[in-house]
């Protein structure tokens, strides 16, 4: 006898990622855009992208201080990055608005 279960695996992961990446949960890193705008993002999501950050906050996470990051980019495109990752899609009317990305 042979069962095969269907399951979308696509949409649980990108679900995952997205429920990681708002979560108030977590403990969080802020990306520091070249303006000086913070934006917080879960360190469990971006470390899964990014294994230098990961490597490099690991020292830190048994201290108790804010861990900053300072990305060399404008907000809109370490928004519209991350929300790529998280989503899988990015989606705008305006064609400007991925210049950046």
């Amino acid at each position: 006898m042979f069962f095969e279960v269907e399951h979308d695996h696509k949409k649980s992961v990108l679900s995952a990622l997205s429920l990681s990446f708002c979560s108030e949960i977590c403990d969080k890193i802020t990306l520091v855009s070249e303006s000086g705008d913070q934006f917080p993002v879960s360190y469990s999501f971006i470390t899964i992208f990014s294994k230098l950050i990961s490597r490099v906050s690991k020292s830190y996470q048994t201290q108790d201080i804010p861990l900053l990051v300072f990305v060399p980019l404008k907000l809109s495109t370490i928004e519209n990055l991350l929300f790529y990752l998280s989503k899988g899609e990015l989606i705008s009317d305006e064609m400007e608005s991925f210049e950046d990305v």
